[in-house]
């Protein structure tokens, strides 16, 4: 009995599985976010009045915003040692920004660690740094939320929070070695075999300049969340203070939201616990879900955006 020998798939035949495989992912992901969006319009009982100047100019600023965040990743690649150009930053923060709506909170980190090895950039080291850009994107949002978070929140726990999480900050700069040896270890006990990496000292000066622009970043997602409110011209009134620390704190709970991908439903929840004493209750949904839509077609722009320029990369020959 003569054995079947199995012979490896070809270079086209695997490239269709991939291309195929993709297309796939991307059609569940259009449609988890098509029924989240069809579970939540059922429930508008008004559709607003939309105020089309206002409605151009959010997604001019969340547009803007978006362009900035990859800018400060090319930064913190930088401080790392990595002059990768802006094009290359974006493809590799973009390309995957979709795979936030699967299951699962790591997909966006992993996608762009995958992407930044094309670039030469090590594993470990781009592992470490999306880490530590979530670690301060997480932080600022929170120090930027604490005008708002007292009012709704014993001014007791936000100080515990805040004491907290400005030690383990200023342990992770003072003993940076120890930091992602403790961390690892953690990482180990979760079965993540992908470990950080001690590769540079990050200076102090350097971690202020971020938390600056993380912060702008946080303001400016504020500004966009004002302007959408009132580019649906239902005349509610929102502080400006509110509306950056209803957004960043609301986004934090849904990053922190162990199940819920891209903090679907989580994020709207929070906004609508948060405002639900200042803004009646169908214009809450209105704005929770047309917040929602707008970042989600951001999204799915810039993702087409970097599609064309992995092309433009692929043509150069880098890819």
């Amino acid at each position: 009995m003569t054995q079947t020998e199995i012979r490896p798939l070809t270079s086209k035949t695997r490239t269709f599985f991939i291309n195929i495989l993709k297309l796939s992912l991307f059609g569940l992901i259009i449609y988890l976010v098509v029924c989240y969006f069809k579970n939540n319009i059922t429930q508008i009982y008004e559709f607003p009045k939309i105020n089309g100047l206002f409605l151009s100019f959010t997604i001019a600023v969340l547009i803007g915003i978006q362009i900035v965040v990859v800018w400060i990743f090319k930064y913190l690649l930088k401080i790392y040692g990595e002059s990768l150009t802006y094009a290359e930053v974006f493809y590799s923060y973009y390309y995957p920004i979709l795979t936030k709506y699967l299951p699962g909170k790591a997909w966006h980190q992993v996608g762009k660690v995958i992407l930044l090895n094309q670039f030469s950039v090590s594993p470990s080291k781009s592992i470490t740094i999306a880490f530590l850009e979530q670690i301060l994107i997480v932080y600022t949002g929170f120090i930027i939320s604490i005008p708002f978070l007292v009012k709704v929140i014993s001014g007791f726990w936000v100080l515990v929070i805040l004491i907290g999480s400005t030690s383990i900050i200023l342990l992770m700069l003072i003993y940076q070695e120890k930091f992602f040896v403790i961390a690892n270890r953690i990482m180990r006990l979760f079965r993540v075999r992908k470990q950080l990496s001690f590769t540079k000292r990050l200076h102090v000066q350097n971690v202020v300049i971020l938390v600056f622009f993380y912060i702008l970043y946080w303001i400016l997602l504020g500004v966009f969340f004002q302007i959408c409110i009132k580019s649906l011209g239902s005349g509610v009134h929102v502080r400006w203070i509110a509306s950056i620390g209803v957004f960043a704190a609301s986004w934090i709970f849904g990053f922190l939201a162990p199940i819920a991908p891209a903090g679907l439903g989580v994020r709207e929840g929070a906004m609508i616990l948060l405002l639900k004493n200042s803004v009646d209750a169908v214009s809450l949904l209105n704005i929770t879900v047309g917040v929602r839509l707008l970042t989600t077609l951001s999204e799915i722009l810039f993702f087409l955006v970097a599609f064309l320029i992995k092309k433009r990369i692929q043509r150069n020959g880098v890819l």
